[in-house]
């Protein structure tokens, strides 16, 4: 129930599933694939976050108000930065698509999310009750660090190698 209705792991299932990734993790033998997809991704991140709060925000006056979305030239330069990162993601997707299949539906998704505010539907950028390209992104970051066992907050910078929260992937 609630605005965003939907179901949420306690700290059993959690730990479950998490256990149950690292074996998918080393079964698959991918590892690797997956920190390099991650290390490229987490370099996009805070371009990402930028971009968000450049749609969701403008400066007025020299002080930051939510964006009305009056300004269509500043708005379609933030749209252009979007499809800019969606190029600079695909090949993430694709290669983590490749690797291990459950990756396989984040392209067509962000796709999807840029096909709609193309068609105007400016929703579709952050809006977290729709599959926006926000929604899709912090997915797939969860998906990433739930599959590494990274536990958020102990990411680093983009050339850094965050460590794994225990190595349970080793046989």
């Amino acid at each position: 129930d609630g605005p965003i209705p939907g179901w949420s792991l306690l700290g059993a299932g959690r730990a479950e599933g998490e256990r149950r990734l690292a074996d998918e993790l080393h079964t698959s033998g991918c590892r690797q694939v997956v920190q390099g997809a991650y290390r490229r991704f987490f370099a996009l991140n805070q371009p990402f976050l930028q971009v968000c709060t450049d749609w969701q925000l403008i400066e007025v006056d020299g002080a930051p108000v939510v964006n009305d979305h009056a300004d269509a030239a500043h708005d379609a330069e933030v749209i252009g930065r979007l499809r800019a990162l969606a190029e600079r993601v695909a090949p993430v997707c694709a290669e983590l698509g490749a690797a291990l299949a459950r990756f396989g539906s984040y392209q067509p998704r962000f796709a999807a999310a840029i096909d709609h505010i193309d068609a105007g539907e400016i929703e579709w950028f952050t809006k977290p009750t729709h599959d926006s390209f926000h929604t899709v992104w912090f997915e797939l970051h969860e998906n990433l660090l739930a599959t590494l066992g990274i536990e958020r907050g102990t990411e680093e910078t983009p050339m850094t190698t965050p460590q794994p929260i225990a190595s349970k992937d080793v046989a």
